[in-house]
């Protein structure tokens, strides 16, 4: 017979069994009711910050439709003004060892949040879609100090990415350029029409990462082919076929160097003016002089800008979302894509 004392330490065993049970219940729904509720947190925070992004993205494009309304001829933002423009199409001059870039960039406050935006030249870089072999290798080399070599076998894949024939680039055997696909034990041969984003270079046959980012700067996907003097980087300027000194002089001239007022930018307001305004200012070598000649006979240098790309960056409450759009002068977004971040890189 099981005595009265062991049936209360049985029921009292059973009572504590319950209680933890149920406490740990509790703490768990308290502990998912208040997740829920930081998860809910965090999404609306996320949203604001997208909202901010997509209004800074489109106040952008407003602007550009708006100048475009009043001043139809304008070149790549507003070529009169200092440095310091706050107007919205104003620009900012960069310079570090690396890259020369134009862009504007703004940052609004909103309430609970702010905006910064950024517009830059499609127009300024090497578009890998219509560059030749030459124009190809010389970016590389500049970009990533790559050997002659290395340089040019690279230059020839992406070539053979985007032509339509499967012959190897350069290759007097005539030899399939699915042979280095195949040796590399990828599923996959060169696409064989053009690119549709830098970012397929990763996917062509030598690429590597540290080669990629060291080319993203200066080149596209966007635009006809022709590349901006006014906006190009010297890197650009150099891989076309000029001489880092002329392509540095340009640069220079653009800043109003040796006769023009320091921090004013300086441009070439239409082709046949470039070799004329340069020789003003600078001695231009016969062979820069020759190349000059062959890029603006080739239609491949321009002085007007026609697409942009638009980055804004939303912030709200320690939340950061950013979007990349690239958009044209007819009125068209050619791209847009968001994506949140833990950090705002500016």
């Amino acid at each position: 017979m099981v005595s009265l004392s062991s049936k209360r330490g049985s029921v009292l065993v059973f009572a504590v069994g319950t209680i933890i049970i149920l406490s740990i219940l509790t703490f768990y729904i308290g502990m998912l009711g208040r997740s829920r509720l930081d998860f809910v947190g965090r999404m609306e925070k996320r949203e604001n910050a997208r909202a901010i992004a997509e209004s800074g993205a489109y106040g952008v494009i407003d602007q550009i439709k708006t100048l475009q309304q009043s001043d139809p001829g304008y070149i790549f933002f507003k070529m009169t003004g200092d440095l310091n423009s706050e107007k919205l199409l104003g620009y900012e001059y960069k310079t570090d060892d690396i890259k020369i870039q134009l862009s504007y960039n703004c940052k609004i406050d909103i309430s609970g949040g702010s905006v910064y935006c950024k517009i830059g030249d499609e127009q300024g870089k090497l578009n890998i879609n219509t560059a030749d072999f030459d124009a190809v290798k010389r970016l590389i080399t500049i970009t990533t100090g790559a050997k002659e070599e290395d340089a040019g076998s690279l230059a020839g894949a992406m070539i053979d990415w985007r032509d339509n024939d499967n012959e190897m680039y350069g290759d007097a055997t005539a030899s399939s350029e699915n042979i280095g696909y195949s040796l590399a034990n990828v599923p996959y041969g060169p696409k064989n029409s053009l690119y549709q984003s830098v970012e397929e270079l990763l996917f062509v046959k030598g690429m590597t990462f540290p080669v990629f980012k060291g080319l993203e700067p200066f080149i596209t996907v966007y635009g006809d082919g022709r590349v901006n003097i006014n906006t190009s980087s010297a890197y650009v300027l150099e891989a076309m076929g000029l001489s880092r000194q002329t392509a540095e002089n340009i640069d220079l001239f653009r800043r109003g160097g040796r006769s023009g007022k320091t921090g004013f930018f300086r441009v070439f307001k239409s082709q046949p003016e470039i070799i004329f305004d340069l020789e003003k200012v600078f001695t231009l070598p016969d062979g820069d002089r020759n190349t000059l000649l062959t890029l603006l006979g080739e239609n491949k240098l321009s002085t007007d800008s026609f697409i942009f790309r638009i980055t804004s960056i939303g912030s709200f409450h320690g939340d950061f979302y950013e979007i990349q759009c690239i958009y044209d002068r007819t009125g068209s977004i050619q791209y847009w894509a968001g994506d949140a971040k833990k950090i705002a890189v500016l």
